[in-house]
């Protein structure tokens, strides 16, 4: 497990962050889920593909689009990248939403944990605030 993934994992069970990790040859992860108010059972994970603390941090799919609401739902998502700066929504080409973030710099072991930490939290809250006007672009038709 590369360095990273393994102290983001270690930081995250002493403060009794329920996670998982994982490797395969090219990388390994730390995966988290999580609920709010709006969003239930939402997968997270803080990603490391060397032994540089390099870390990406990305979404299972949020939602799929269907085809005919996939301009109006990327107008949302522009309006969520707007307003955030945290956390990133884009739309892949299977139209699932997806939300990441990048580590702005390579970091040491030293503070990789709380950083880790305060991104998942930041990531819960956004993904919680965006997460039903981005329903109600896919739903919109079926909202009376």
């Amino acid at each position: 497990m590369h360095s990273a993934t393994q102290t983001i994992y270690d930081y995250f069970l002493q403060n009794n962050i329920r996670c998982r990790a994982e490797e395969n040859d090219t990388l390994s992860f730390v995966e988290a889920g999580f609920s709010g108010k709006n969003v239930t059972n939402l997968v997270v994970r803080f990603l490391s593909a060397d032994e540089d603390f390099d870390v990406a941090v990305r979404t299972a799919p949020i939602a799929r689009v269907p085809e005919e609401r996939k301009d109006t739902v990327l107008q949302v998502l522009n309006e969520c990248n707007l307003t955030y700066r945290y956390v990133k929504f884009a739309m892949n080409s299977e139209r699932d939403i997806l939300a990441f973030f990048d580590f702005p710099v390579k970091t040491s072991t030293e503070n990789l944990g709380p950083v880790a930490r305060e991104i998942f939290i930041r990531f819960m809250q956004i993904i919680d605030k965006c997460y039903p006007d981005i329903m109600k672009a896919i739903f919109a038709e079926f909202v009376l």
